[in-house]
């Protein structure tokens, strides 16, 4: 029988390897700037990604959350730069450890937060980057 632990962190390598395959068909373009009128080009969301992670920005992100897809669909393959807080089970995990109530919830390295699907353009702003 499979530990819960462990069964947890099979969980969790799933959700990368998911994340990873729609980011790398995302890079195409074929589904960049989904549901936005403000078009990105991918080197674009590529420099808004790597001043997050510059910036010591993270996102808390689930893997039944439909708003975090399309968050991830928004920012294509340069969503694997952002560092992210996968969180398995909302109640416990994120809910209680980290008082996230909302997919996905950016924050900033200060405890600054912003909560919702965001365009990259918004997420961008709210961490001063430029693109």
């Amino acid at each position: 029988m499979m530990s819960f632990m462990r069964l947890l962190n099979n969980i969790k390598k799933n959700l990368l390897i998911y994340t990873g395959i729609i980011s790398l068909a995302c890079s195409s373009g074929a589904c960049s700037n989904y549901n936005s009128d403000i078009k990105l080009t991918l080197e674009q969301r590529n420099d808004i990604a790597q001043c997050i992670a510059d910036k010591g920005g993270k996102v808390y992100i689930t893997n039944d959350c439909d708003h975090c897809l399309n968050q991830v669909l928004d920012f294509g393959s340069a969503f694997v730069k952002i560092p992210k807080e996968i969180c398995i089970d909302r109640e416990y995990e994120c809910y209680k450890e980290f008082e996230v109530r909302h997919y996905p919830m950016w924050e900033s390295d200060d405890g600054k937060r912003l909560k919702g699907h965001n365009h990259p353009a918004i997420v961008a702003n709210f961490f001063n980057c430029e693109y």
